[in-house]
């Protein structure tokens, strides 16, 4: 899966039984290029700023399709129900890892394409990735989320900023 999968990222399975016929029309209308988008900390479900690059893809790619990862995006603030950083990053990871194997089970040629933040770029300590030349990531030295900055707006702004970058990007992998 790793062949098709591209993640793009800003500091920025399942199983199913059903009959023969069924997958076989499911594939038929599977598009050619699916995206998951993740919100950054504590923003209301949906895409938060990895809508601008979300929304790029679609129109870049027609009949493509796009879902928000559901997950707390919380960092302990009671306003998103006070789950702990560390929490909302392990359900992030693991509401990542269903929605990418259960889309792939059903249309396993879709080209996959992750947008997210910074709660959906964690890495384990020690991590090495195979597939490096597959993710871009955004990070400028304002932003003090990732690096040592103090602008929270840089964070913020990452989809304006690079999201015609990105944009070429995706299609540069999408396209190989």
């Amino acid at each position: 899966m790793w062949s098709k999968l591209l993640a793009v990222s800003f500091l920025v399975g399942g199983t199913y039984a059903t009959p023969l016929d069924a997958g076989i029309n499911r594939r038929a209308a599977c598009p050619g290029v699916h995206i998951f988008g993740a919100r950054e900390t504590t923003v209301s479900p949906g895409y938060g700023s990895s809508s601008t690059v979300v929304n790029e893809v679609l129109s870049a790619y027609s009949g493509s399709t796009a879902e928000a990862i559901s997950y707390p995006a919380c960092g302990g603030q009671s306003s998103c129900g006070s789950v702990s950083y560390s929490s909302s990053v392990a359900q992030g990871i693991q509401a990542v890892a269903s929605a990418v194997n259960s889309f792939n089970s059903q249309c396993p040629d879709t080209k996959l394409v992750l947008v997210g933040y910074s709660q959906f770029d964690e890495r384990p300590a020690g991590f090495t990735c195979p597939s490096a030349s597959k993710i871009q990531s955004y990070c400028d030295a304002s932003d003090p989320y990732c690096c040592n900055g103090s602008n929270a707006a840089t964070h913020l702004g990452y989809g304006a900023e690079y999201g015609a970058q990105a944009l070429t990007f995706i299609k540069s992998k999408i396209s190989s």
